[in-house]
């Protein structure tokens, strides 16, 4: 039988990429599920990776490994503080990662080494790659939302608006970064005859690291009585879970908890003993929940939880014999809370859940329109040739 003949594909030289990840598990993940996708592909590859939390090779038996020294264990060197690991990384392993991969360069009989990707973090790789004549690519493991933020940096400090300032929205009073998260505390308006509650966080949280800790316990120290806090989350379980975690971190410091909540997804009061709940109708219609449409489910919130919120927390406002109630802490996609607490007068405390970058990203979008960059040209280009 005659030998099939091969195809042009089949003629050419496999090719082969070389990958080095970031040591840190939210980098080496992302990088080597890049490298499957080019395994699929027909890529052969190779991962360079540091001594330090190196990958476990047994669950990647397609690919190559080679380790490089990296002088992060001599010096104790950990996880918990990033910056210092890629400072060391990026001095430590110039030398080693220059000898492996001139090594793979010297031995490519039947596989030439197409390009290098490496993580955006290990920026020295890209002086290395230079100098052996290599292509790198570069992988951002971060959300699109990071790489906007990052985008829109220096327009922001164009504009003056980093460092940020108290006035960069006119209903801001105050925004701080906490440790539950990455999430973004975002202080609103607070009536004119609570100023001291203003005056006393503002401080607090320019003097202090642990401010939202400081500010739990300033709010106690202007009553003998005790002090309670009502939270109220948006009903989808990425929000309560950090809604929850923020009232155990107030309950901690001395706070009485209260929370109000939908009938829709209601958290499971049976873990939280010592809160107090509160459960109101939603009118989530069927369909809305059974598809779990996330913008569906906050549009209906805000339209039909207006009435029950409202009489739910005049309610517990009228029931204050030993314990009057601090603020109202709500999630910041329940817009509407916003004007129940001003008719009620009670201070509101906004809750972002999601991270420290897209709050850039927010704030930053309306630079990025002004100057082109939205909606993104990549895109906008091609739903206009479409």
């Amino acid at each position: 039988m005659e030998n099939q003949r091969e195809s042009p594909m089949q003629q050419r030289k496999k090719r082969r990429v070389v990958l080095f990840p970031l040591p840190l598990q939210g980098h080496i993940n992302p990088m080597l599920q890049l490298a499957n996708i080019l395994y699929g592909k027909g890529l052969s590859i190779t991962v360079i990776h540091t001594n330090f939390n190196s990958p476990n090779t047994s669950n990647y038996p397609h690919f190559d490994f080679c380790s490089i020294p990296d002088g992060l264990l001599e010096v104790g060197a950990s996880t918990s503080d990033v910056i210092a690991l890629v400072t060391l990384l990026n001095v430590n392993c110039v030398v080693p990662f220059r000898d492996c991969l001139a090594k793979l360069l010297s031995n490519v009989e039947e596989e030439s080494i197409a390009c290098l990707i490496t993580d955006a973090v290990c920026h020295f790789t890209q002086a290395v790659a230079d100098s052996l004549k290599l292509p790198r690519i570069v992988l951002r493991t971060s959300s699109i939302s990071s790489f906007l933020a990052f985008a829109a940096t220096s327009l922001l400090h164009e504009k003056g608006f980093f460092p940020i300032k108290a006035t960069c929205r006119p209903h801001v009073v105050r925004t701080l970064q906490n440790d539950l998260s990455g999430s973004v505390l975002t202080f609103y308006r607070i009536p004119q005859e609570n100023e001291w509650l203003r005056e006393k966080f503002l401080r607090e949280i320019e003097t202090e690291p642990e401010a939202l800790a400081s500010f739990s316990m300033e709010i106690q120290s202007e009553s003998s009585m005790r002090r309670r806090v009502i939270l109220f989350p948006l009903p989808l379980q990425g929000h309560i879970t950090p809604m929850l975690q923020l009232a155990s971190i107030l309950h901690n410091k001395g706070l009485s908890i209260t929370v109000i909540h939908t009938n829709f997804n209601s958290p499971n009061s049976v873990n939280y003993p010592h809160f107090d709940f509160h459960s109101i109708p939603d009118g989530l219609s069927e369909a809305v929940v059974s598809v779990a449409d996330a913008v569906a489910v906050m549009t209906q919130v805000n339209d039909n939880c207006v009435e029950p919120f409202r009489d739910c927390l005049s309610k517990l406002l009228s029931n204050v014999e030993e314990e009057p109630i601090a603020c109202l802490i709500t999630d910041a996609m329940l817009h509407f809370t916003q004007s129940v607490a001003d008719s009620l007068k009670l201070p509101r405390i906004v809750l972002r859940t999601s991270n420290i970058s897209s709050f850039l990203v927010f704030a930053g979008t309306p630079l990025l329109y002004e100057k082109g960059y939205l909606p993104i040209k990549v895109f906008r280009d091609a739903l206009a040739q479409s």
